[in-house]
Order: C-alpha cells, then structure tokens, then sequence
C-alpha cells in the first residue's frame, strides 16, 4: 500500500508497518505488485509500506507444514 493510505497501526503483536526504503537497480510495480526492471536513468524507486512481523527462529523446531 501507498504511504497515504495507512489509517492506524497493527497492534504490537501484530508486527509493524516500515516506510522509507528504496531499491538499487529495480523498481517496485503498484498495479501489478512486482519488481521490475528499473526505468532508464533512474537508479533508485521507493518502495511501497511493508507489513513486517519478527519471530524467533529456531531450526530445531520448524514444523515443515507452516512454510
């Protein structure tokens, strides 16, 4: 999603929303929510709002039917 269309925040369990970063050699395609080739001269393209939520990761109790 577009920066303007965050109305309100997940809970703190729910993970967090990340704005501001920028990819090098690519650009980030809104319609079709892919990466693309980036346009001619421009290095770098904003990235749209992510949704990020962190866990622990522990590779001795991975139940293989999650992923």
């Amino acid at each position: 999603m577009a920066a303007e269309e965050v109305d309100s925040t997940p809970p703190k369990e729910e993970g967090a929303y990340i704005f501001g970063m920028f990819v090098s050699g690519a650009r980030y395609d809104m319609n079709n929510r892919v990466l693309e080739e980036s346009l001619p001269k421009k290095m770098f393209s904003i990235v749209p709002v992510i949704w990020c939520k962190a866990y622990v990761y522990d590779p001795l109790k991975v139940d293989k039917n999650s992923y």
